[in-house]
């Protein structure tokens, strides 16, 4: 068996939507509310791509010590054309929040708030288990000074937008979370971008205050990173659709079946002809899908199906959690060695167990830490706004006496 042939995935896949649909069913689950439903279809897709294109990387991993791309185009863009089309979700959603009537303004602190709180917590709770990991394959002993160590858990802990060191010099941190991470850098400068877009483009107001923070704090990113240009291009096929989305004519004619034909010829044709999306002709070629699904388009229906849009309510923590399951797997429940000298079909198997244990997972973060942290983000944002007030009248008496 071909170790990179597209029916492990296809199995996968399946076996992943009934793992979802058992749980759904257990638990009596249905998806959540939202108005843009092809979009929560979509990303659980995109999030579990992400899962295969990194199981094929360990593949090839084990056997070889590099860590590199797959072999063929299909498994590189599961992995970078679902990155990719991730980016193009955040630019599409908060575009939208800015391409809003001129006289609705920005809550800026509500929307800095809630999205620390939608990746923080969990984040916080998957580098804290890369840190166990690291000092159990440390034996717990330190290699270096306590000071090193503490600045390397920062650089993890504040997304990696500083520094992404090896932690107490285990060379191999990074694949231990399948260096997913790096894409958190391209989120957050985008989400600091915004009051300043909103000004400059929507007339949006934003305090003195929230300028002076993120735009230092843009600053101080930019600086550290060695930061790829094109990842930015990517986020235009979101703010596109952020506009397009407002036409109703365009709408109704991306929902028509004939287009969910269009979404598989454009994505057929960005795989077969390049490499990777990062060019602007691949870029242009995923983009119309995602502008087409954006703008309603259901993908033959499948985007809309309740057991999609649950699977994609898990993206985020499918996403992030993805490469410590297949670590923690290959390390400590087979070993490394034994896993390098699998047949293809053996690996599979053990994916297609992995797929089942990462479903479970990803369905346990999203309800007990994912979504309480995101139901709390109003009361947080209340809380410091009182605080903030009561500390400005403070201030006033202070200032009268």
């Amino acid at each position: 068996m071909n170790p990179v042939s597209i029916i492990p995935v296809l199995i996968a896949i399946a076996i992943a939507l009934l793992t979802v649909k058992i749980i759904s069913k257990i638990k009596g689950v249905k998806p959540a509310e939202v108005k843009y439903t092809t979009i929560d279809g979509l990303r659980g897709y995109l999030a579990f791509l992400v899962f295969m294109h990194h199981s094929v990387v360990w593949y090839f991993f084990l056997r070889t010590s590099e860590w590199n791309v797959p072999p063929t185009n299909l498994f590189i863009h599961f992995g970078q054309t679902s990155v990719a089309l991730f980016f193009m979700v955040t630019g599409f959603l908060f575009f939208l929040k800015l391409n809003s009537p001129r006289e609705k303004q920005v809550d800026w602190l509500h929307l800095f708030v809630s999205r620390i709180m939608r990746l923080f917590p969990l984040y916080l709770i998957a580098i804290s288990a890369l840190v166990i990991i690291v000092f159990i394959l440390s034996h717990f002993q330190i290699k270096e000074s306590f000071l090193n160590i503490f600045k390397e858990i920062a650089g993890w802990t504040l997304f990696t937008v500083y520094s992404a060191h090896p932690i107490n010099h285990y060379e191999f941190t990074s694949i231990i979370v399948a260096g997913v991470v790096w894409s958190l850098v391209y989120e957050w400068i985008f989400y600091l971008s915004l009051p300043i877009i909103g000004i400059l483009f929507f007339r949006k107001k934003a305090s003195i205050f929230t300028i002076v923070i993120t735009v230092l704090l843009l600053i101080s990113i930019v600086m550290r990173q060695d930061l790829n240009k094109i990842h930015f291009y990517t986020f235009a096929g979101g703010i596109i659709a952020a506009f397009l989305v407002r036409s109703n004519k365009f709408c109704q004619l991306a929902t028509k079946r004939i287009f969910s034909l269009v979404i598989i010829i454009c994505l057929a044709a960005a795989v077969y002809f390049f490499r990777s999306p990062q060019a602007i002709v691949p870029l242009i070629l995923i983009s119309i899908p995602f502008i087409l699904i954006a703008c309603g388009n259901t993908l033959f229906g499948i985007l809309a199906l309740p057991i999609s849009r649950l699977l994609g309510q898990m993206a985020y923590s499918i996403y992030l959690l993805h490469g410590m399951v297949l670590f923690v797997c290959f390390k400590f429940v087979f070993g490394f060695d034994f896993i390098s000298k699998t047949s293809p079909i053996f690996y599979w198997t053990i994916i297609f167990g992995c797929t089942v244990a990462l479903i479970i997972i990803c369905n346990l973060s999203y309800h007990y830490i994912e979504l309480p942290s995101m139901n709390s983000s109003s009361k947080i944002t209340n809380f410091i706004k009182n605080k903030f007030q009561i500390i400005k009248l403070r201030i006033k008496a202070i200032a009268n006496k």
